[in-house]
């Protein structure tokens, strides 16, 4: 099953439900083909030195791809850099201890400030703005959580939900939205970079609502 949650002039996003791990890569060729509104059989994938997928051709053209419980979250542009983050609210993890780990001292202080209710939210979408910039970056989390980008960044409309919500963070256009689907809610990120903005699309054939999922 595919929810078009948005298609922009250049750059969209695609969630897919129901894929299994081992159906990523089918599935994330298919959703490229449809955002880009290109044949499947003519798009040509590779990856970069530090691991990250990549569109050969077209050329110029950016991807980017998620998967958390079987939700698959795919992320394209027909120029510029896309990074893309799905991440499900798991209860019961120790998010403040996470967030002290792998978050600077700032942002772990203004989680904590948060309330309990909130700060599930809050981390996820964090976390979830962090990796979609590293990724649209190509650098992905292995020399850490820390994007130039974000450093100062107001978060707290972030995680206001439901969104879609745009800020700008340096060179990275950032859109956020809070997803519940029957499995749970869900925090998916987009950043791009070098890719020219366009006002969210609404009212796509067969979905009145993109937002409404």
């Amino acid at each position: 099953m595919r929810r078009l949650i948005s298609r922009r002039l250049l750059t969209g996003l695609l969630l897919c439900e129901g894929v299994a791990r081992d159906d990523r890569k089918a599935a994330s060729r298919l959703a490229v083909a449809e955002l880009l509104d290109l044949p499947a059989t003519g798009l040509r994938f590779g990856m970069t030195p530090g691991g990250k997928p990549l569109l050969t051709c077209p050329e110029g053209a950016g991807f980017s791809r998620s998967h958390s419980h079987g939700v698959l979250l795919v992320g394209a542009a027909r120029g510029g850099a896309v990074g893309v983050d799905l991440e499900r609210l798991r209860p019961g993890l120790p998010l403040l201890d996470i967030a002290d780990s792998f978050f600077d001292a700032g942002e772990a202080a203004l989680l904590r400030a948060q309330p309990q209710g909130v700060q599930p939210r809050a981390f996820y979408t964090m976390w979830a703005c962090k990796e979609a910039v590293l990724k649209a970056d190509g650098l992905g989390i292995a020399k850490g959580l820390q994007p130039a980008q974000l450093a100062g960044l107001d978060w707290a409309p972030l995680w206001a939900g439901p969104g879609p919500v745009e800020t700008q963070a340096g060179n990275v256009r950032l859109t956020v939205l809070h997803l519940d689907l029957p499995d749970g809610g869900y925090v998916a990120a987009l950043a791009t970079i070098g890719v020219p903005q366009r006002s969210w699309g609404r009212g796509w054939p067969g979905n009145r609502d993109p937002f409404g999922l």
